[in-house]
C-alpha cells in the first residue's frame, strides 16, 4: 500500500513560506520534528519486512511516542499565541506529528488540530495559502494512513500466525483477519475500503473545494495533494485485490461489473441473484457456502468502492513519481 510520504514533502515545502519570519524556536523545533519525520519514514520499511528483530521493533515504537508526545506539546504552543499564522504554523506541527505517530488517540488528535488550525484559516484569509492548503487535507491523508498500516499489520499477523507451515494455513489465517466482523456488521476488509473512500479519498474531494479557492498557493502544494488521491484509489484496488485472494481456491471475477453497485456500495437490486452475505454475517460461525457468499460480498464492495473512486478522479497535469 501507498503512503509515503508526503509529511516530509509538505512539511519542507509548506513551512518554507513561515522560514523567512519564524523566531528560531520554530525553526528549532520544525527541524526536530523533520528529524523524527525521517526516522518514522524508515520505520515504515521495517514494518513491511515485519521488522528483523525486536530492538528495531522498540526503536521504532519510541519514535512513535516521541512523534505523538510532541504533538501534544506542539499544539500547546498554538493555542497559547495570539498570531493566527504563528497558531497555524504550530497547528501545522502538532497535526503532522499526532498524523505519523500512527498511534490511534494521536491520529485522532491530528484530525483536531488540523480541524482547529482550519478554522483559523477560515477566519484569516491573509494566512499563507499552503499552511491552510495543508490543514484542509490532513484528515484525509490520516485515514489513508490508518487504513495503510492496518493492511500492513494484517498481513504480518498472517505471516506469524501460519510461520513454517503450508500456505494453505497462511491463507486461512488471513481469512480469518480480514473478514472479521466489526461492530456496523462490515467485515474488517469492508470497514477499510469504507474508510479509505469516506474519510480519505472523499475527504480530500472535499478539501479540494477549499484548497482551490486559496490565491496564490505553491503549485508543490497543489501536486502533492493531487498525487496522494491518486495513491488512495491505488489503495483501494490493493484492498480489492486482497477480497479476491481470500478464497482458499482462486476463482473467476469476470462477473463483477460497475452496475453491481451503486454510488459506491453495492446494488441490492443487481446483485440478488449474488446470494450475498447479509450484514452482520460472522465468518466464524458461518458453514462453506456462507463463508463463501461472505467472501464474494466483500470482493463486490470492495470493487464498488474502488470504482467509484477511480471513475470520480480526475487526472491532473503533475509529474508522478
Amino acid at each position: 500500500m501507498k503512503y509515503r510520504h508526503i509529511s516530509i514533502f509538505l512539511l519542507a515545502t509548506i513551512m518554507l513560506f513561515a522560514a523567512a519570519c519564524s523566531p528560531m524556536r520554530m525553526g528549532l523545533q520544525q527541524a526536530t520534528l523533520e528529524r523524527l519525520l525521517e526516522k518514522q519514514a524508515l520505520c515504515d520499511q521495517m514494518r513491511k519486512t515485519n521488522f528483523k528483530n525486536n530492538s528495531e521493533m522498540i526503536e521504532c515504537q519510541n519514535n512513535r511516542n516521541a512523534l505523538e508526545k510532541s504533538a501534544g506539546e506542539y499544539a500547546n504552543e498554538g493555542a497559547g499565541r495570539g498570531n493566527p499564522a504563528n497558531k497555524v504554523f504550530w497547528y501545522s506541527l502538532a497535526a503532522t506529528a499526532g498524523w505519523r505517530s500512527q498511534r490511534p488517540q494521536g491520529m485522532q488528535d491530528a484530525i483536531s488540530y488540523a480541524d482547529e488550525g482550519g478554522k483559523i484559516c477560515d477566519d484569516n484569509p491573509d494566512i499563507q495559502p499552503g499552511d491552510c492548503a495543508y490543514m484542509y487535507a490532513i484528515p484525509a491523508f490520516v485515514a489513508n494512513e490508518s487504513v495503510a498500516t492496518a493492511f500492513i499489520d494484517l498481513n504480518n499477523q498472517a505471516d506469524n500466525a501460519a510461520e513454517g507451515k503450508p500456505v494453505l494455513e497462511k491463507k486461512k489465517a488471513r481469512q480469518e483477519l480480514y473478514l472479521a466482523l466489526q461492530p456496523k456488521g462490515a467485515t474488517r476488509i469492508e470497514a477499510m475500503a469504507a474508510t479509505l473512500l469516506r474519510d480519505g479519498w472523499a475527504s480530500l474531494q472535499t478539501a479540494w473545494q477549499k484548497v482551490h479557492k486559496l490565491e496564490s498557493l505553491h503549485q508543490d502544494v497543489i501536486c502533492a495533494l493531487e498525487i496522494n488521491q491518486e495513491r488512495m484509489v491505488d489503495n483501494l484496488n490493493t484492498l480489492h485485490a486482497r477480497a479476491n485472494t481470500l478464497p482458499l481456491l482462486p476463482g473467476n471475477t469476470d462477473w463483477l461489473a460497475v452496475n453491481l453497485c451503486n454510488d459506491g456500495s453495492i446494488n441490492p437490486q443487481t446483485t440478488a441473484e449474488l446470494n450475498l452475505a447479509p450484514e452482520g454475517a460472522d465468518f466464524t460461525t458461518l458453514d462453506d457456502a456462507g463463508k463463501q457468499s461472505l467472501m464474494q460480498r466483500a470482493m463486490v464492495n470492495t470493487y464498488c468502492k474502488w470504482q467509484y473512486a477511480q471513475l470520480h478522479t480526475t487526472s491532473k497535469d503533475c509529474p508522478r513519481d
